[in-house]
């Protein structure tokens, strides 16, 4: 994982486009027995005007350490707000392949402003029986 985060940031000297520090924050859950302070630190990378890399660590809603790595695409966008989804990897959820990395995809809309925007990334419920959740980020722009 420390060579994703360090390839990504790297990649702002490769190609000339925006990238974020993305702050982790809170998730509403549709059952409250889960945890819905979330902190984390990530980075994320346009690589185009509609797609993206992201990579970072964070609290997880069952109160253990995660960390993931994703690619995503804008589907609809205005230049402000859009809509897409992402595809990629997560570990640190003992119930998905025993806390190791597992497959992971979520829709998400991204409200950007000149230079601090939110995600707000919609999770479904990853087992039978299990809850889904809206969680929210905020990012500050690092690199125009």
């Amino acid at each position: 994982m420390r060579r994703a985060l360090l390839a990504i940031a790297l990649l702002p000297g490769i190609a000339q486009a925006a990238t974020y520090l993305n702050l982790g924050g809170v998730t509403w859950h549709s059952d409250p027995r889960f945890n819905g302070r979330n902190p984390g630190i990530g980075i994320q990378h346009d690589i185009s005007v509609t797609d993206f890399i992201a990579a970072g660590i964070y609290k997880n809603s069952d109160f253990a350490t995660s960390s993931y790595g994703v690619a995503g695409r804008r589907l609809i966008s205005d230049g402000v707000v859009a809509a897409g989804f992402f595809i990629g990897v997560v570990d640190g959820y003992k119930y998905r392949n025993h806390g190791d990395f597992a497959p992971f995809a979520a829709p998400f809309v991204m409200v950007d402003g000149h230079r601090i925007g939110v995600n707000l990334v919609f999770i479904p419920p990853a087992q039978k029986g299990g809850a889904a959740a809206l969680s929210l980020q905020i990012k500050i722009m690092v690199h125009p």
